[in-house]
């Protein structure tokens, strides 16, 4: 609409409504024109959500820009000074008349408002650019899908306000060892950004009257209560905090579970339960015994579980956990069941969390030697062999390649039954960034990190790991407990952080990255092309490693997943920089 003498009496609602007098009072008179030769604006709006986003307008400023939150529909408006001035409002190329609905789209949208009075024009040019909101991804609940950080909680993050931590800790001389739970939910944004959907933290269960001393008592590797945080760590209400926290931005909270071995627990559960404690307890293994005995302690660490997953915990990672097959049986096929039972009973309840049931163990040996997966036992194990594969990479990329290409069984497990967690190091081994060096050989890590990123079943990432970090000088069971950094960076680094960043959110968009089938083909042996296909989907993934700079056909046409991009044809791939094209 333009706005002339003849339509000014309808104008006058419009002012009054808008909160600006163009003429004194809002009485319906006929008047001429006033301040002609004034194209100045006295008011202007653009509302979305009932709000008006240029706040603080001035008439003498011509430009504004805007980032908006939300995108959407957005009503248009001005109000000119003089009354015979008219008004014409552009939108992205579309002309509009003044008081229009329109909508606004993701990224830039360029809003030109064009006011004519007499001889008078002024442009009033609004810029406002569309967050482009974060992906929303609706984890399945399968154990595959999981992309693990792993938190060492004394020696990752400090946060402000937080608990105290503690002074000392097995670890690096000159590294952190005072690591809170405020410091974990600081990070929490980082974690997500870096394309990972769950967190394992190392034990947050109360040490402080343990055995061994503070060092012992601060890796939580020595509990004395399973039903309290550790006060060192932080409050049980900033546990809860951490766990909706975590929950909000899409992240499953994975607990260390110790049920092997204790600090000195002398009380009863909630429930009224004891632990069963003796010396050197035998176990499957007959070596590094604990000093829990089965069954006798198994209803107090069923409870255990339930306690914990009914505030909203998903999984499990599980300390050395050949101690709890004991006597010819393996009592994870008991406490299995029992944490598949609360996650069934909490999905039933409509609960959102808490329904993951993952079970992850340690076990220090070769695939073919790991028991605690008999006896429908656990269905997940560290994968050691793994690592020690993509770590070395004693074929190259076809280290990579038969990896990725072979199963469960092929790799030595019990069958396909069991779904390996592939890491590249963790709190008790060498980082990779030991064998690999940030800053000669950057490209090498991120080959490694892009393996994990590929693989079908879950992953675990060690912080640190997705900057190159390396080892202390502690002794080889501690020396990887560095300070956790999430700032800082220098160029190599942030390099990785970058590349790991990509490939990881790159999985969390494909699920044929975690748990497609695999085509593999090689082009010589320093070529991999790796077609992962997710039959539930069609989700097509590409992922090529190289040791060289090179070409390689991909049949058809797709995205860019790392460089963004469509590609046709084939795509270009440099050496130790693997490519993942997501195909059309």
């Amino acid at each position: 609409m333009k706005t002339s003498a003849k339509t000014f009496i309808r104008n006058i609602g419009v002012t009054c409504a808008l909160g600006a007098m163009a003429v004194t009072g809002c009485g319906i008179y006929a008047t001429a024109a006033v301040n002609s030769g004034n194209a100045t604006l006295e008011r202007l709006e653009i509302k979305v959500d009932g709000r008006n986003v240029v706040s603080g307008f001035n008439s003498a400023t011509k430009t504004y820009e805007i980032t908006l939150d939300n995108t959407g529909e957005a009503t248009l408006s001005a109000v000119p000074v003089a009354s015979d001035a008219t008004v014409d409002i552009n939108v992205n190329g579309k002309t509009l008349t003044n008081h229009s609905l329109t909508t606004l789209t993701r990224g830039e949208n360029k809003v030109i408002y064009t006011v004519k009075s007499g001889n008078a024009t002024e442009i009033y040019t609004v810029t406002l650019t569309g967050k482009v909101p974060d992906p929303v991804y609706t984890l399945t609940d399968d154990q595959r899908e999981l992309s693990i950080y792993q938190i060492m909680v004394g020696s990752f993050q400090h946060g402000d306000g937080g608990a105290s931590g503690y002074n000392d800790m097995w670890g690096p001389e000159g590294h952190r060892k005072n690591g809170n739970l405020k410091g974990i939910i600081n990070a929490l944004d980082y974690i997500k950004e870096l394309g990972m959907n769950a967190i394992w933290m190392t034990p947050i269960f109360d040490s402080t009257n343990g055995q061994g001393g503070e060092k012992l008592q601060a890796t939580g590797y020595f509990c004395t209560n399973y039903f309290k945080v550790d006060p060192k760590f932080g409050t049980e209400a900033e546990f809860d905090e951490l766990i909706r926290e975590a929950h909000a931005r899409g992240i499953y909270v994975i607990l260390d579970g110790v049920f092997g071995h204790h600090g000195g627990v002398n009380q009863a559960s909630p429930g009224g339960k004891y632990i069963s404690t003796g010396d050197n307890v035998q176990n499957v293994r007959g070596t590094e015994a604990g000093n829990i005995i089965f069954p006798g302690s198994l209803e107090y660490f069923k409870e255990v579980v339930r306690y914990w997953m009914n505030r909203g915990v998903d999984g499990w990672r599980l300390d050395q956990c050949y101690q709890v097959y004991q006597g010819g049986h393996n009592y994870w096929n008991d406490l299995r069941k029992e944490v598949e039972a609360v996650a069934a009973e909490r999905r039933g309840r409509g609960e959102e969390w808490g329904t993951l049931g993952y079970m992850v163990g340690e076990d220090w040996t070769s695939a073919g030697n790991i028991t605690v997966t008999q006896q429908d036992g656990l269905k997940s194990v560290m994968d050691f062999d793994g690592k020690d594969n993509l770590v070395g990479l004693n074929s190259g990329v076809g280290s990579i390649g038969w990896f990725l290409s072979s199963d469960a069984q092929a790799r030595g497990y019990r069958d396909n039954g069991v779904w390996p967690t592939i890491f590249l190091s963790n709190h008790d081994t060498s980082r990779v960034g030991d064998f690999v060096d940030v800053n000669s050989r950057p490209e090498e890590l991120m080959a490694r990190h892009a393996a994990v990123a590929a693989y079908s079943g879950p992953t675990c990432t060690y912080y640190g790991d997705e900057i190159g970090d390396k080892s202390g000088n502690g002794n080889p069971d501690n020396k990887a407990r560095t300070s956790g950094r999430i700032s800082g960076f220098n160029s190599n680094e942030q390099r990785v952080h970058d590349y790991v960043a990509k490939v990881f959110n790159a999985r969390k968009e494909n699920p044929a990255l975690w748990r497609g089938t695999v085509e593999r083909r090689q082009d010589g042996n320093d070529v991999e092309i790796i077609t992962k296909t997710d039959s539930q989907t069609g989700n097509k993934v590409i992922c090529i490693f190289s040791q060289k700079n090179t070409s390689v056909s991909i049949g058809g046409t797709g995205v860019d997943l790392i460089n963004g991009g469509n590609v046709s044809g084939s795509v270009s791939v440099s050496a130790w920089i693997p490519a993942f094209i997501k195909m059309n």
